[in-house]
């Protein structure tokens, strides 16, 4: 083999490089192992899954030295690539398989933006040292796009890697593959072609079929249905007008008639027919009315759909058009080889211009692809004849060509359009997509190219991989806190101490905490963290300055701090109100200094709270604070971050997300019924296997990071694993178990998705972020996140801040602002933490919805047996409220109660477990057992407490010794020169070695104490402001709706919910009188209308309906919603009758504003009307104006003036029309469908339940839907939702439901089987038993970091339930008095066939009546009347 044919490659390095390469690459001929794979893939999403470990492997046995990394537009995967390269003894060489576009890129809002029109290409970069690592870095941060990869462009290569840059000639480039920078030039003319077809396609599955026939179609029907509204809106005028009309005068004639003339005389007979007559007209017209207004209604919704598909027509006729001009437009370009090839010269010449000569090459592969054999060859062709070195690469893809390995990359590929999932076949080509040794390289690429060329482009692999010298050198990039004094950090540091000791301590600190604080200080000086404590405090004294902001005033607020004071002076926003930023939370709660900073708000020795637990000299580690910040107010302080320290030195944290076994299991399940079903074009198959999937994932153990080799039993090593498990337990249930479990195996791990850390950002010291690692934007935060972990961005030298945007502090922070309407203002840093009434009315009584961490069912069964009293009880609460402690917790409530005696292992224990009842509960616990009874420092005692966590065996037997008999080398006495007895030391280390796989922090704990202290506290004290706070708040989570929840918690706190209020509600829901009212903006359809009403009442009060239409300009279908949501109620009680004379309101209300802008123009035109001498002159002058066109020709100012008063007169008359408009009588409203309504338009039953009419289910012994578990056989509400589905394999029906109480929900399922004799009572509305069983739904997790589980019900017989016949009492003074003038007037409103029975008690003759008829709820408001 010939060395001489890298001549060309290494020509242009210095001699002695040339000979280093010469030496390296003769070394490896000589090992007959010529070749190193240059590209190679990891975690790609949809494309490629190799997990680090096992590619090391595979380059180990492939006698290979390097480990390269080229992923997808990303360099996620650099970190841990470097880190197993190391522990192998293997180079790694960093970089990254970029996304380019020839011309230069535009930017939107410093995102790349894409042109679609034209291919996308692929370039590979290789950094050779850190020089060209930090260039790679710089130019994958500057050319992200909204999807977070890389597309740079040729400005993007020449800014980073051209001459004069210090990435130029410290990368190699290679020209990629297939779909590389040079590939595509020579594929043009297909590639022009497939981008025609795909427009073409897709401008066909997207606009559908035009039909010009059909268009005019449209315009027939909107013009008829026209005619058809105006007919009968003529009709409905005249109607009224009968329905209106008095009878009082001809009534008193008619009586005159009778007295004068008798009546038997014809003048009688005549006048009484002529009266009866029209008077039964007056009544038929005013039956007519709702039924024409309906008509008129149901026109209007018919034009609108008929006009909105005219619309949608001529849209998709106008989008044809220009996608054939496009197309025309990209065909048009295409150009001859000739001059093609003449493209990819000048684009390596150009390309080689960048990179410096040597330091690009020209890529070459072969995988069995047709286009591989002729464009590679074209390639090294134009390569050869410009000195171009080639490269032999073979785009690894997957670790070998074995089918778990392809069977991976297809479920991959095939899953990537969610909506449309299609199993993708692997194709010959893809098949070979794998590392291969350097024979089967050579072999395959023979195939296609001579010896010589081979022999080049595998020995030039050697050749970069020699000129690679990567060290990755990371300096410290820890920021300074930047402060407008010259003052050293120390010393700004020392004062804010001291004010912090003049304000928590005024007579000054004790002797305990001067001791404390002056370690504390020593320690965090001596780390070098007195600057990240400044920069803490800094952004959390930042976001404290809201505090005293409206909510409503944040969004106008300006983000720098001076302009910020200022603005807030101005404006009166100087008293602090409210609560932004919460106390600290984590170790940090165990720092004096934390607390004297205001950072955390504890003082730590009064509850015992440890500060090695967050800083340890022992154990080096970044400090952690977790900061609680409003979710309003959290992007504003990161903008305040970033102003101060710079744009591009903050950046967030990115997560990689992988599969684990359940969702591995569901997408096998998904792909395999794909795979089946890959022929079959009527139904692709993804949902053939999700049930048994689902089933199946059901099984997985909820055990944090289990996997499908974990034991099922970790205690026992003869337990079968997770994977085993399942393969038994559904083996016989399915043929194709096996191979659903085999897939999903092989897809555990695999990647899924980007995130961001829910709470981290980094901050450097002024170096970019983007030089120290590459960043990647991330569309959901809005702000770019580094390309690596939390661990590896404090490795490279940057220091992680936590700042948590928690909705809790939102909640609270409206409570205090809507408690200070009162008067009242509450300092929530100094509530007296021994309140015994929040302790026993809302955490003993398990009143915890809305109260931080305490919410789960679980957690309230707890707390009403454990009955806490003090904050160390909440404190010991939160810490065992977790698998794990949970265990303990039946102990500590027996030794609580006194029912079971407080024992220790010896004495000395008291000291330190009393609090907690004799358990170990804390982490601080077990360090402080190593302490105090056997000497350790504290610092020893953390590092042995985490290798109790980690189940570090070595380290344990050792330290079990020193802890039971010491060790003099560190000064650890031990137990047993303690006076303890060995035994009892050996049983205490293994007790704690137990716990402590649990053990929480209890400075952590402490502070979610406080936290959920807060919230209990405003809770109790000031409920109905608390309670609407959380209403605020309240997000739906799935289909669980948390509103009703929230309104039947307030009920039982004596809390009033109301519907909105025209006239007393806000946007949001607000309280009014102690009562919380629905917000307007909380209305379907209302949106940015309730912002109009609510400033326009500013005014003045609207004094009825109708005078709400003069003054807003509300939409017609929002004031509909709003009636139908009670908003009117107070002008009058029906609904229904309300929404019947709408159209009639809103066309004359129409017709007035068209007048009164007539006016408003001619007025306007009045003075200079008689200026022009043209029409055109007039018209124009119109259109200049903004105005429509209402004079057309020149006219004089008597004539306007004519119009002026003609329009005006109009108005009037339209006046009086608006007058003459009455709410209708004899319009009956249905108490259901008024509910029905309710709920749809503001998600929820307010003024009334249906179940109201019902047996409450705890009275009957049912548990409420809230209180559903594993081992609930029966349920009880109203079904709110039914979808009726058909089971695939013979067409049966099935049902899905939804039932609800007053409080929760949870699905129904009613499988085919069951279906058909239980149909007839599956109806939206029915109130129902269901028998049955519970299993599992999805786990879904709240901020609070609780586990909040979810059922499914299957339903094996529904039975109805029958309403309550209790009924109403209605008391009046005469019956006869009632009867004759109000009862008619009462049954129209409250007579309901479907309601409860009615008695009427008349006082005069003392007499109780049943009456006939049944009326609903809605009886209640009226006066005199009672439930029975």
């Amino acid at each position: 083999m010939n060395i001489d044919l890298i001549n060309n490659s290494i020509k242009h390095y210095d001699i002695k490089k040339q000979n280093e390469i010469k030496e390296y690459v003769q070394k490896r001929i000589d090992e007959d192992n010529i070749y190193e794979e240059t590209h190679v893939h990891s975690k790609d999403q949809f494309e490629a899954d190799n997990p680090v470990k096992l590619v090391s492997k595979k380059i180990l046995e492939n006698k290979q030295d390097a480990m390269y990394l080229t992923q997808y537009g990303v360099a996620a995967m650099t970190w841990a690539f470097k880190n197993e390269a190391h522990d192998n003894g293997l180079k790694f060489v960093p970089g990254v398989e970029a996304f380019y576009q020839d011309e230069t890129l535009s930017y939107d809002n410093g995102l790349v933006k894409i042109d679609e029109t034209k291919p996308v290409s692929q370039i590979v970069l290789h950094a050779l040292n850190d020089d060209g690592w930090k260039a790679i870095s710089m130019a994958i941060s500057s050319s992200q796009s909204v999807d977070g990869k890389s597309y740079m462009s040729n400005e993007t290569l020449k800014k980073y890697f051209g001459a004069g840059s210090f990435g130029h000639q410290n990368v190699v480039a290679t020209t990629s593959g297939l779909k590389g920078i040079l590939a595509n030039i020579l594929k043009e003319q297909t590639i022009t072609e497939d981008i025609v077809k795909n427009i073409e396609e897709t401008s066909k599955k997207k606009l559908g079929n035009y039909s010009d026939v059909h268009n005019n179609r449209l315009k027939e029907q909107i013009a008829e249905l026209k005619s058809e509204l105006e007919e009968s809106k003529v009709r409905l005028k005249v109607v009224r007008k009968e329905a209106n009309a008095k009878f009082d005068k001809r009534i008193k004639l008619l009586e005159k008639i009778r007295q004068n003339q008798g009546e038997s005389s014809q003048a009688f007979i005549e006048s009484y027919a002529s009266l009866s007559e029209d008077r039964a007209k007056a009544k038929q017209a005013e039956a007519e009315i709702p039924e024409i207004t309906l008509k008129n209604k149901r026109l209007n919704t018919r034009i609108k759909a008929k006009e909105k598909e005219l619309n949608a027509f001529l849209s998709i006729k106008e989008a044809y058009n220009q996608t054939q001009l496009e197309v025309d437009g990209i065909r048009s370009k295409v150009v001859s080889s000739e001059v093609i090839e003449n493209k990819v010269k000048e684009k390596l010449l150009e390309l080689n211009s960048i990179f410096g000569k040597g330091y690009l090459f020209a890529e070459i592969q072969n995988h069995g692809h047709v286009d591989e054999s002729i464009i590679y060859p074209k390639i090294v062709k134009i390569a050869r004849s410009l000195n171009i070195p080639l490269i032999a690469t073979n785009d690894v893809h997957i670790l070998d060509n074995s089918e778990d390995e392809i069977i991976k990359r297809q479920i991959l590929k095939s899953t990537k359009d969610a909506n449309n999932p299609v199993w993708i076949n692997a194709t010959k080509d893809e098949e070979e997509l794998y590392f291969k040794s350097s024979s089967e390289i050579k072999n395959w690429l023979e195939k296609n190219h001579p010896e010589d060329v081979v022999m080049e482009a595998m020995l030039n692999t050697l050749v970069i991989t020699c000129l690679v010298s990567m060290k990755f050198e990371h300096p410290n990039h820890h920021p300074k806190f930047i402060d407008e004094t010259n003052r050293s950090s120390l010393d700004i540091f020392m004062d804010l101490i001291n004010e912090g000791i003049k304000k928590k301590f005024p007579n000054g600190l004790d002797e305990k905490h001067q001791k404390r604080l002056d370690h504390e200080i020593h320690v965090m000086d001596s780390m070098g963290y007195i600057d990240y404590h400044l920069v803490v405090y800094d952004f959390n004294k930042y976001a404290s300055e809201y505090d005293s902001v409206p909510f409503e005033k944040i969004p106008e607020a300006p983000v720098e701090l001076d302009a910020l004071k200022k603005w807030k002076k101005e404006k009166g926003y100087e008293t602090v109100v409210g609560l932004t930023n919460g106390t600290g939370r984590g170790s940090a709660v165990g720092s004096l200094v934390c607390d004297l900073l205001g950072i955390t708000h504890l003082d730590p020795m009064k509850y015992q709270l440890l500060f090695e637990r967050f800083l340890n000299p022992e154990r080096v580690t970044m400090p952690d604070i977790d900061s609680d910040i409003s979710r309003t107010v959290r992007p504003i302080v990161i903008e305040y971050v970033k102003r101060k320290y710079g744009e591009d030195c903050v950046a967030g944290i990115l997560t990689q997300n992988a599969q684990a076994p359940k969702g591995a299991i569901r997408i096998a399940a998904k792909s395999y019924g794909l795979y089946l079903h890959r022929n079959d074009a009527n139904d692709n198959g993804a949902k053939r296997f999700l049930s048994l999937g689902d089933k199946m994932a059901k099984e997985v153990p909820k055990t944090p990071g289990v996997h499908f080799d974990s034991k099922i039993d970790e205690e026992n090593p003869n337990s079968s694993t997770v994977y085993e498990h399942l393969c038994e337990q559904f083996s016989d249930e399915n043929k194709h178990v096996k191979t659903i479990l085999k897939w999903a195996k092989n897809v555990e791990g695999c990647f899924t998705a980007y995130g961001a850390h829910a709470a981290g950002i980094v901050i450097t010291d002024g170096t970019p972020v983007s030089e120290i690692v590459p960043t990647r934007w991330n569309k959901k935060l809005g702000m770019y996140t580094t390309q690596c972990d939390k661990k590896i961005a404090e490795k490279v030298g940057m220091l992680k801040f936590d700042m948590l945007g928690l909705k809790t502090i939102d909640i609270v922070n409206d409570a205090l602002w809507e408690v200070n309407k009162t008067g009242k203002i509450i300092d929530t840093n100094n509530l007296p933490l021994d309140d015994s009434k929040v302790y026993s009315e809302i955490f003993a009584k398990g009143k915890t919805d809305s109260v931080f961490q305490f919410e789960s069912q679980g957690m309230k069964q707890m707390l009403k047996r454990f009955q806490p009293e003090n904050f160390e009880d909440l404190i010991i609460l939160v810490s065992m409220f977790r698998p794990g402690p949970l265990q303990y917790l039946d102990d500590v409530i027996e030794v609580k109660h006194g029912r079971k005696p407080l024992t220790f292992l010896c004495p000395e224990l008291e000291s330190i477990l009393g609090a907690t009842y004799g358990a170990i509960t804390y982490q601080e616990q077990v360090m402080q057992i190593f302490q105090q009874l056997a000497g350790y420092t504290l610092g020893g005692a953390d590092l042995v407490r985490r290798s109790m966590a980690s189940k570090d065996i070595e380290t344990l037997n050792k330290e079990r010794s020193a802890f039971v008999n010491g060790d003099a080398s560190r000064n650890i006495v031990g137990c047993v020169a303690n006076g303890i007895s060995e035994s009892a030391a050996n049983e205490l280390f293994t007790q704690m070695t137990e716990f402590a796989k649990y053990a929480f922090n209890k400075s952590h704990a402490a502070a979610y104490a406080y936290n959920a202290y807060i919230t209990g506290y405003l809770k109790h004290h000031y409920p109905a402001e608390f309670m609407m706070a959380a209403m605020r708040w309240a997000e739906k989570q799935g289909d669980k709706d948390p509103i009703p929840s929230l309104m039947a918690e307030a009920k039982s706190l004596g809390i009033e919910v109301l519907p909105p209020n025209i006239n007393h509600s806000g946007v949001n829901f607000t309280v009014d009188n102690g009562k919380i009212l629905f917000g307007l903006g909380s209305v379907a359809s209302v949106g940015a209308s309730s912002k109009e009403i609510v400033e326009e009442r500013k005014k003045r009060k609207y004094e009825d309906f109708f005078n709400f239409f003069k003054r807003t300009n509300v939409p017609k279908d929002a004031v509909e919603n709003l009636i139908s949501a009670g908003a009117f109620d107070d002008f009058y009680d029906n609904r229904k009758a309300m929404l019947s004379i709408l159209e009639d309101i809103k066309d004359i209300r129409k017709k007035q504003k068209d007048k009164e802008k007539t006016v408003y123009i001619l007025e306007t035109l009045l003075p200079i009307c008689e200026d022009f001498d043209t029409d055109e002159g007039i018209v124009q002058k119109q259109k200049e104006l903004g105005f429509r066109v209402e004079v057309k020709k020149v006219t004089t100012r008597a004539k306007l003036e004519k119009r002026i008063e003609n329009a005006k007169k109009r108005i009037e008359e339209l006046d009086e029309e608006y007058n003459q408009i009455s709410f209708p009588k004899n319009i009956k409203e249905n108490s259901d469908e008024r509910l029905m309504a309710e709920r749809k338009f503001i998600g929820a039953y307010v003024t009334s339940h249906p179940l109201d009419n019902y047996e409450d289910a705890e009275e009957m012994g049912i548990a409420p839907l809230r209180e559903t578990n594993q081992n609930t056989k029966m349920i009880y509400g109203l079904i709110s939702n039914v979808d009726i589905k058909n089971r695939k394999k013979d067409g049966k029906p099935m049902a899905f439901l939804t039932l609800e109480d007053k409080e929760a929900s949870i699905k129904v399922n009613v499988w085919a089987d069951s279906y058909t004799y239980m149909k007839d009572l599956i109806k939206v509305g029915a109130v129902v038993f269901i028998n049955g069983y519970t299993r599992e739904s999805e786990d879904t997790y709240s901020e609070n970091e609780e586990e909040s589980m979810s059922y499914v019900f299957t339903a094996q017989k529904i039975t109805l339930a029958k309403k309550k016949q209790k009924g109403f009492l209605l008391t009046v003074s005469s019956m006869a008095v009632f009867h004759a003038f109000d009862e008619e007037d009462f049954i129209s409103k409250y007579r309901d066939i479907t309601g409860v029975p009615l008695k009427i008690y008349d006082k005069k003759l003392n007499e109780l009546r049943e009456m006939k008829y049944k009326v609903n709820p809605n009886v209640s408001s009226y006066p005199n009347v009672t439930k029975l």
